[in-house]
């Protein structure tokens, strides 16, 4: 949330973990969660940071599933990894990866597919979530 706070901590741990859905991106995400908030949709955990590719989504992912288990995990991650003429080596990896977890855990994975900007391109990586993912948020469709 936007603003500025004093006597503030920042923690690991707490009640973050166990809620139902989890949020894992990149700057992408950061430009969502705060729209969810506005409409006061607040019950999820948010872990996202701009900069981040899908390769340190799913470390972060994996640390924090030792701390909790969501119901749903939302997958907004993929801008930083850009294909070039195939999908995006690193991010199918940490794509196949967090989906083989969700399922070992009877997590719900939905991935998100990313718009293409003027400096990368997204489309196989988006073709990859369509054809692997039972349910999925199409925001490259969107925009």
């Amino acid at each position: 949330v936007y603003g500025n706070y004093r006597n503030v901590s920042l923690t690991m741990g707490g009640n973050a973990y166990k809620k139902d859905i989890w949020i894992c991106g990149d700057s992408y995400a950061d430009y969502w969660i705060p729209n969810l908030y506005e409409k006061g949709i607040k019950e999820f955990y948010a872990d996202a940071y701009s900069g981040r590719n899908s390769a340190n989504g799913l470390v972060s992912f994996q640390n924090a599933l030792q701390l909790g288990t969501p119901k749903i995990l939302v997958w907004m991650l993929g801008m930083n990894d850009a294909d070039s003429g195939a999908v995006n080596t690193n991010y199918k990896t940490a794509f196949d990866k967090v989906k083989s977890l969700c399922k070992t855990r009877n997590i719900s994975f939905v991935p998100c597919t990313i718009p293409n900007t003027p400096a990368q391109t997204h489309i196989y990586k988006n073709q990859y979530v369509r054809e692997n993912a039972n349910n999925y948020i199409d925001f490259a469709k969107i925009f």
